[in-house]
């Protein structure tokens, strides 16, 4: 192709499967790179909330943190178990992997912080606050990580060294949220006090505090164009800040639900996804204020994770009804069933969908879009932009309809597919895990 805008242009139709490309060059597209399709629901044989999960360095596994103290470990082929470990004595409420994928650190209910290596086996056990560890995140070089907590501080560890080196204790209130600044040395915080801080962690000081939300913040996260910020918060809205310039350019509000996780796409930078408290996750595009697409009761309750695999063609959630789900984009030609999520005595809700003509919702036959444009960056793009008339990606949904339902013996498994262009089925789980066959609150 000679650049990006020579995406082949593809219909709802599998004859034109061959013609779908990896996430990576639908740059004109992003819209493209939703992963909309169920594909399978595991359970670990102890139910309990999962609180955080994340993909391997190298995308074949997802390890996923327990309230049990477990970490499971999930295969990104088939989603079948791998193995469990017993990591914590206490829930699991944090995650972060080094940027090398050597190592891994987990936070658990009673302040510490345990590192593993690649193979999850123990390296050690650091006492990191006097609360639960709320959340971690690596610097860009893998040798300082900060965590956050609820006693009210966030701290700098050496990761060598194993010990603090700086303390951030301007917080009101606890501390929800941290996160490393993918290139800067830049450090932000989300507190209950309703304040979002940037910190220079080689001083301690607070560089800037966005005040802009009126109740707790959920989660912050720096986008890898390294010029943008968002936060969630308990007042139910979201909002992007340009750091170059320290403002908000962009709030969403009237969500209905506060968001409860958040996570920008690895590829593509307009677009991230949220979930919310009452189960239902959204994807969204900087500049359009409506999601671009939402699946509703994705799951019972609280979303409190979502892991975006390094491909950017799979998507794991978490959440307090104890299930880890598995999400993918759909192919030319897929007959979607909108609710095959909820099958096991789930009650559906209707699906909060974008325009599409005077077509029945009820199932959805895949295109792939054909329109090139897409929308700016606002104060923060990075890259190349480019807008025209008429192109909300909201309107460039898929809009030809199919009558049938999808078959209901199973869920065919995708997910592979960006990976190797090709296909495979998923199986039944072994003797540590289960197909949903019903579910139970908490």
């Amino acid at each position: 192709m000679r650049n990006y805008f020579d995406v082949p242009t593809t219909q709802a139709s599998r004859f034109y499967i061959h013609d779908t490309l990896p996430i990576s060059e639908y740059k004109a597209k992003p819209w493209e790179t939703i992963c909309s399709k169920y594909n399978d629901t595991r359970v670990n044989r102890n139910k309990c909330p999962i609180f955080t999960a994340s993909w391997a360095h190298d995308g074949t596994r997802l390890i996923t943190g327990a309230n049990s103290g477990e970490l499971l470990m999930w295969d990104s082929m088939t989603f079948k178990f791998v193995t469990i470990l017993q990591a914590h004595e206490r829930a699991i409420k944090a995650m972060a992997w080094q940027k090398s994928g050597d190592y891994m650190i987990t936070g658990d209910k009673t302040g510490k912080v345990r590192v593993s290596l690649r193979s999850l086996r123990q390296l050690c056990v650091i006492d990191a606050h006097n609360e639960v560890v709320t959340d971690l995140s690596f610097a860009p070089t893998d040798a300082k990580f900060v965590s956050s907590s609820d006693d009210r501080t966030a701290r700098v560890w050496d990761f060598e060294t194993k010990t603090s080196e700086r303390e951030f204790c301007d917080h009101g209130s606890n501390v929800q949220c941290c996160e490393w600044h993918p290139s800067k040395g830049l450090v932000i915080t989300g507190s209950k006090d309703s304040r979002s801080c940037l910190w220079d962690p080689r001083t301690a000081s607070a560089v800037h505090t966005f005040h802009e939300h009126r109740s707790t913040i959920t989660c912050v996260r720096f986008n890898q164009n390294s010029n943008w910020l968002l936060t969630t918060s308990k007042d139910q809205q979201i909002k992007l800040y340009d750091l170059r310039t320290m403002e908000s350019f962009q709030s969403f509000k009237g969500l209905g639900r506060y968001v409860t996780s958040a996570r920008w796409h690895p590829i593509h930078e307009e677009i991230f996804v949220t979930g919310d408290e009452g189960g239902s996750l959204m994807y969204w595009m900087a500049n359009y204020e409506d999601p671009l697409y939402e699946i509703p009761n994705a799951h019972e309750s609280y979303i409190w994770d979502i892991a975006w695999h390094n491909v950017g063609h799979l998507v794991a959630t978490v959440g307090n009804d104890h299930l880890t789900k598995f999400w993918s984009r759909h192919k030319p030609g897929d007959i979607v069933d909108r609710h095959a999520h909820m099958k096991q005595g789930q009650q559906s809700r209707p699906n909060r969908m974008m325009n599409h003509g005077p077509e029945d919702e009820s199932s959805t036959s895949v295109s792939r879009f054909d329109n090139p444009h897409r929308g700016g960056g606002g104060n923060g793009g990075g890259g190349d932009r480019h807008s025209g008339p008429g192109d909300d990606p909201r309107n460039l949904l898929p809009t030809r309809l199919m009558e049938e339902e999808a078959p209901t013996g199973g869920n065919q498994n995708f997910g592979n597919f960006d990976q190797n262009f090709g296909s495979s089925s998923g199986g039944p789980g072994n003797n540590h895990s289960m197909d949903v066959d019903s579910r139970e609150r908490q």
